[in-house]
């Protein structure tokens, strides 16, 4: 059996039939708030579970009977990390401000013992500590023990880990790819830098610190459900925080542990949350914070979701058109994802007030209009479409795109406020929509493109850009394209041509070759010339 955390509850996993059971804590127990660390009890076969936030608890679940036991107050005690003790039957945790604390097998405290100033990798640097800032943790403590002992013993193995991180936390592998027998080859040659009497321990090691990989041992291939977890511990073996424990620092871009429970602390009040939101972005971290939004969503406080909904709905608004290399991946997909999937914890009966409230707050429309798609059943196929779970009711998301209508109107009455949006494409298809017809929409592009400059500057809006690479091609060849359905749509292609032929596209330089690239395409479109394939 496996034992891990997911969306506040305790689950039970059989590894070998992947069947799977959930235990909430019952109405009568405090509130899960943060949780850290789970240890299970050998002698009783008890699951021990660790939080803080607060005063801090630990709760206890019977194993064999699938019940919870009881809960304890750690008196303001922060545990970061808890394992069980056979051997003197007692738990032994570590706590945020660097001591080993022992309890007993009921989980009273016993004693504990400061031995943070004596590691040398907590040690401050220029006065910056490595691994620890206030009381948070940037990793995992006894994933980070773990492999200072293979640095100080094994050296050449700790280096080999931080080049081999594709092996050993198994990314970019999929069922049939066939890595498997290269991998199995690879991790044993890990071994290899080991002494032979050290082999064993050496394996262990690998085992308890990259999960992962311990198939190629023989042992368990996990799904990626664990991730999850990994990632709430921050072990070693998660993607996220694998480069700190070699680097001794926070990747450049990467926003740290401490400024995300600033940030979740942050989240009390309207001002200092966007304090927080505002200092981070200053940063240039707000790509990253999206990421651990998306990430950690079961760690973000219901409690404050008046205050933190909205700054989700900002943060998400700010990435639109923010590139990324991977499309699947990319700093605006994640905000908007964490907000969807974040609305979903918020109680059912509260989330259809408050989703309006926080559109007409923050009039981020690209973000409303992907909750609206994802709730709106029109846009979902019955019978085609199983996974279809709506966050809201059907009068919430019609209120929704009323609001949506009634900000894009104004928005559309000023100047440029409209024009300046990175999606303005998909904005302009979303008012067709929900308005019903293309009047609107049109209309406000027909008073928008007026003047020679206005019409030059809407080509290059909607001119899409992006690469072609050819099979034996050494570099991709840039790509600059119209959609002659958006041109039919908005401007019309005769009065577009007109107006091409009618512009010295030399007399706006920093549009002169969207300008270019539209009178050819009309050309096209017309019949008055053949496409060139060199026209990109």
């Amino acid at each position: 059996m496996v034992y891990t955390l997911e969306n506040d509850q305790l689950v039970r996993s059989e590894r070998r039939s992947g069947k799977r059971e959930s235990y909430a804590l019952p109405a009568t127990f405090p509130r899960l708030s943060w949780p850290t660390a789970l240890a299970y009890d050998t002698r009783r076969h008890i699951v021990t579970l660790s939080s803080l936030g607060g005063e801090g608890f630990l709760y206890r679940f019977n194993a064999r009977s699938g019940k919870w036991l009881d809960y304890r107050s750690l008196d303001n005690l922060d545990l970061n990390a808890l394992s069980y003790d056979a051997k003197a039957d007692r738990y032994m945790g570590w706590s945020s401000e660097g001591s080993l604390v022992f309890l007993s097998h009921a989980g009273q405290l016993q004693t504990s013992r400061r031995i943070l100033d004596q590691l040398s990798g907590f040690a401050p640097a220029a006065g910056i500590p490595l691994h620890v800032a206030d009381d948070v943790f940037e990793v995992n403590i006894v994933d980070f023990l773990v492999l200072e002992t293979l640095r100080v013993f094994e050296p050449d193995l700790h280096e080999t880990l931080f080049k081999e991180r594709e092996l050993i936390l198994q990314e970019r592998r999929f069922h049939g790819d066939g890595q498997r027998d290269l991998d199995k080859t690879a991790a044993e040659r890990l071994l290899e830098l080991v002494s032979e009497e050290r082999r064993a321990i050496a394996r262990n090691a690998l085992i308890d610190l990259f999960p992962p990989l311990e198939w190629a041992f023989g042992g368990t291939h996990y799904a990626d459900g664990f991730q999850s977890s990994w990632l709430a511990a921050k072990r070693v073996c998660s993607p996220r925080y694998f480069s700190r424990y070699f680097e001794l620092q926070t990747s450049v871009g990467d926003i740290s542990e401490r400024r995300f429970v600033e940030f979740l602390r942050a989240t009390k009040t309207a001002d200092e949350l966007t304090a927080a939101i505002a200092e981070i972005e200053a940063d240039f971290l707000l790509p990253s914070l999206a990421a651990r939004l998306d990430e950690s969503v079961d760690r973000l406080p219901i409690e404050n979701a008046a205050i933190l909904l909205p700054g989700m709905f900002r943060i998400a608004q700010t990435l639109v058109g923010l590139e990324d290399a991977d499309p699947f991946s990319s700093p605006w997909l994640s905000a908007w994802r964490a907000t969807s999937w974040y609305l979903k914890r918020i109680p059912a009966n509260l989330r259809g007030d408050l989703v309006l409230e926080t559109l007409r707050q923050t009039k981020a429309l690209s973000v409303a209009a992907i909750l609206i798609h994802l709730n709106d059943p029109a846009d979902h196929q019955e019978g085609r479409d199983d996974a279809f779970d709506p966050a809201f009711e059907l009068d919430t998301v019609e209120a929704m795109k009323a609001e949506w209508l009634r900000i894009i109107r104004n928005r559309a009455a000023s100047d440029d406020a409209l024009i300046s949006e990175p999606d303005l494409l998909s904005l302009l298809y979303r008012w067709r929509k929900y308005a019903g017809s293309l009047d609107e929409p049109r209309e406000w592009i027909t008073k928008a493109i007026q003047t020679d400059e206005a019409f030059a500057s809407m080509a290059t809006r909607m001119m899409s850009r992006g690469t072609s690479q050819s099979w034996n091609d050494r570099v991709a060849t840039p790509v600059k394209r119209f959609n002659r359905e958006v041109i039919e749509d908005f401007i019309g292609i005769t009065l577009a041509k007109a107006r091409c032929d009618a512009i010295d596209s030399a007399s706006f330089p920093e549009h002169r070759e969207a300008l270019q690239t539209l009178h050819r395409s009309l050309e096209v479109w017309l019949g008055l010339r053949e496409r060139d394939p060199l026209d990109f």
